[in-house]
């Protein structure tokens, strides 16, 4: 096949593959973000009521769901991360850190 009918083919065919691919992005994060959903609805009594654990991770999935749909500043949020990993260190003795990487 010369090169121009592939050249050709891939014009007509680029637009139909950049839209299935934004459609199957779209699809894969809606279907994260109902599974952070239940998630975060399995632990939230448990964060609401104080428990360090159900805190922790609500907090993560959180994070997760801000970069799944990226709202974050990343710069801003490295640094937020870290302050948070620092004080829940703190705030648990260090205990758990195996939880915050």
């Amino acid at each position: 096949m010369p090169s121009g009918v592939v050249v050709t083919r891939l014009r007509l065919v680029r637009p139909a593959l950049k839209k299935e691919t934004v459609n199957s992005v779209l699809e894969l994060r809606r279907l994260e973000g109902d599974r952070l959903d239940v998630l975060l609805r399995s632990v939230w009594d448990q964060a609401m009521a104080g428990d360090l654990y159900g805190v922790r991770t609500a907090a993560g999935i959180v994070m997760a769901r801000v970069q799944l749909f990226g709202l974050e500043d990343k710069e801003r949020s490295a640094r937020r991360r870290a302050n948070w990993r620092r004080s829940v260190c703190s705030a648990t003795s260090g205990s758990t850190t195996q939880f915050v990487k």
